[in-house]
C-alpha cells in the first residue's frame, strides 16, 4: 500500500491514502481485542512454548 501511495497516478495515490487511513483507524480500535484473542488462543500458546523449548533445548539451564 505504501508503494501505491507514492504512485504518479492521482487516483491510485488518493485511493491508497484513504485505504491506509481506514486500516489505521480499524487497527487502533481493535488492536486490544486482537491482543486478548492471541493471549487466550491455546494454539498460539503451544506455538510459543514450542519455540521456547527449541531455543532452550532439553537442558533448560543452557540456551542454544
Amino acid at each position: 500500500m505504501k508503494k501505491m501511495m507514492l504512485s504518479e497516478d492521482d487516483k491510485i495515490r488518493d485511493m491508497a491514502s484513504k485505504m491506509s487511513n481506514e486500516f489505521d483507524n480499524y487497527m487502533s480500535e481493535y488492536s486490544m481485542i486482537l491482543a486478548f484473542g492471541c493471549v487466550l488462543d491455546p494454539r498460539l500458546k503451544f506455538e510459543s512454548l514450542k519455540y521456547l523449548y527449541e531455543k532452550l533445548g532439553h537442558d533448560t539451564e543452557t540456551v542454544k
